[in-house]
This record gives structure tokens, sequence and C-alpha cells, in this order.
């Protein structure tokens, strides 16, 4: 049914030549939403990881100056 199938890319200056689609799942396929959900979750850790975190450290001697403790997993108040 998908054999051979052809798209094309919609940009700002028109459309694209046709290409092969060689690989990928069609709209609507079973598959789609979880291989979304794996590609949302480690854009999601990769955003943890370097941009959140990173940007608290830098608040990290401010932050306990007022009983505030920073953790990578939680921020505790302390007293």
């Amino acid at each position: 049914m998908y054999d051979k199938a052809k798209t094309r890319v919609r940009i700002v200056g028109g459309d694209s030549y046709h290409f092969q689609v060689e690989m990928g799942l069609h709209q609507g396929s079973s598959l789609s939403p979880f291989l979304f959900a794996l590609a949302i979750d480690q854009l999601t850790q990769f955003r943890l990881n370097g941009g959140i975190i990173s940007k608290l450290e830098v608040w990290t001697p401010s932050l306990e100056f007022k009983g505030f403790t920073l953790s990578s997993t939680k921020t505790i108040f302390g007293v």
C-alpha cells in the first residue's frame, strides 16, 4: 500500500520537489504516539539536565543565604 510513497515539504517559498519516503510512519499509525512520547521525553531530559538545573545552580548561593537548599531532585526549605 505504501510502497514507493512520495512526499514533499511545504516551506516559505512554496513546496519542495517530490522525494521518495524510505523510512517513517504515516499519520494515524498506532506507533506514532509512542514514538512521539519517547522523543518528547528525551527532549525534556536534555532540557532539564542542560538548561534548568544548571541555571538553578547559579542561584545556589542566593538560595542558601535565604534558607533554601538546592537539590537536583527537589528543593527543601530549611529554617
